[in-house]
């Protein structure tokens, strides 16, 4: 069948069904497929139940903050290069380091995130993205990196955020979920939904700091399943605003799509429905994450991927979105190379990702000259008139001037793919001396949490060799 006509065949619920409900069999702790009694009809979307309403569901929240509280690791713990000698990788610089190596695995986790940073930097809003994850007996893990890690770290470089620190430990509990709907064997025949709202309540140039982009005030709309046994997440962007400076629509929207599914988000902050994801049969997701967009759309009243733009084919865009990312392969090798050459000089996680970061700005303003489809605003007021000017000049053929304006456009670019490059700016040794950065500056004397012992303690009254791993 035609990616056209596919597209078609979804979206709108039958008036009543015949099919199996979900249904939660307390006592058990299990959800099964249970057949309608009698055959009745049911009303449609009843077997759509929120992730919370899991039985045991509160434990293991519990568990997924126990887990984000304990001390960091790798090289993110301390303010020194740590030798990196065993997997699993741990994070970016580790992984870079094991690209080094010409590691398969690490050459891989490098290229992703990488690859992740271009089409997050460059495309806030119309884009998607499939990632595989990888599931072991503890943990899920991208290309190496155990996730439980990510969100440590994460959750400590949050600490201090009234803003970032929710959204972290809701990201954290999900985590924990997915990797649960997973071993039950649940996301083969249904997903696991989460929408992530732009921030709400603060100003447009709080949004730009935290690196929300407030052009957009994009949402993330996530969306998990397993495919044969391979646990995959979808991940579309779509626009909070229809167009610049119009009134936000993004809480009609995720409210909406709820509601289309006889569940509820009034009432309920960004961080709070963040961490309130559905799970739904697939069969209301044939085409994966863009039937949830294409409902969002129709909520606005026809737009697309939230933007006052003309209707496309969902699938075929989705298409479309994988065939852009592709085309950045040359230089994710480009950067890459650039980064083994420069670890060294790159003595912990934080110092890593910020370069990462940094390099993938640079090349996504020289790929903005040409490629018209990603809007110069992504690297901030400065840097996009520069950007705009430098458009203009090679339009008429003026390449010198356009290439000055294109130096000054690298040099004010405000890029970052998300609300982690602003944890990223922060670092954990801000204004810290590396000597007293395993304590975030703070040093007292007591009795360290972990291993007991009288001594000078730092964050959360730990210990030095606690923190740094090396007890005793």
């Amino acid at each position: 069948m035609a990616v056209a006509a596919i597209a078609e065949t979804l979206y709108a619920p039958p008036e009543s069904v015949n099919s199996p409900e979900l249904k939660l069999i307390y006592g058990t702790g299990q959800l099964e497929l249970i057949e309608n009694e009698g055959n009745q009809e049911t009303t449609p979307y009843q077997d759509v139940i929120k992730v919370s309403e899991i039985p045991g569901d509160a434990e293991l929240v519990a568990q997924a903050q126990r887990n984000i509280k304990t001390r960091l690791v790798g090289d993110l713990a301390v303010s020194e290069a740590v030798e990196v000698k065993d997997k699993p990788i741990k994070n970016t610089r580790e992984g870079i380091i094991w690209a080094s190596r010409c590691d398969a695995e690490g050459i891989a986790m490098t290229d992703a995130n990488i690859g992740t940073e271009m089409v997050e930097q460059a495309y806030k809003a119309g884009n998607v993205v499939t990632i595989k994850l990888q599931v072991d007996a503890n943990d899920i893990y991208q290309n190496g990196q155990r996730m439980s890690d990510v969100h440590r770290n994460a959750n400590h470089l949050a600490s201090a955020d009234p803003i970032i620190k929710p959204r972290t430990v809701a990201e954290a509990n999900n985590t924990h979920r997915m990797k649960r709907l997973y071993d039950m064997g649940l996301l083969e025949d249904n997903v696991y939904v989460r929408f992530s709202m732009c921030a709400e309540g603060v100003s447009d140039e709080k949004l730009d700091e935290l690196r929300f982009f407030s052009s957009t005030k994009s949402i993330s709309v996530q969306m998990a399943y397993s495919e044969n046994g391979q646990l995959l997440e979808e991940i579309a962007m779509v626009a909070g605003v229809p167009d610049k400076d119009a009134p936000r629509h993004d809480r009609k929207m995720v409210e909406g799509v709820a509601r289309h599914f006889n569940q509820s988000y009034e009432d309920k902050s960004a961080p709070e429905i963040i961490g309130d994801g559905m799970i739904i049969p697939k069969i209301y997701a044939k085409n994966g994450v863009v039937d949830f967009v294409r409902i969002m759309d129709d909520i606005n009243g026809g737009t697309f991927y939230g933007q006052k733009l003309p209707r496309q084919d969902y699938l075929e865009h989705k298409i479309f979105c994988e065939q852009r990312a592709a085309r950045f392969k040359d230089d994710v090798v480009d950067i890459r190379n650039q980064l083994i050459r420069e670890i060294d000089s790159l003595p912990t996680a934080v110092d890593a990702s910020k370069r990462l970061a940094k390099l993938v700005e640079g090349r996504m303003v020289d790929k903005a000259l040409n490629d018209t489809s990603i809007d110069p605003s992504v690297f901030g007021a400065e840097s996009a008139a520069s950007l705009v000017r430098a458009r203009e000049l090679k339009a008429f053929g003026n390449h010198h001037e356009a290439q000055a304006f294109m130096q000054h456009a690298r040099a004010t670019a405000k890029g970052g793919s998300c609300p982690a490059a602003f944890l990223l700016e922060k670092g954990l040794s801000n204004n810290v001396s590396k000597e007293d950065a395993w304590a975030g500056g703070e040093q007292k004397g007591g009795t360290c949490v972990n291993c007991s012992k009288k001594t000078t303690v730092g964050v959360k009254n730990w210990c030095k060799g606690c923190i740094k791993g090396n007890c005793g």
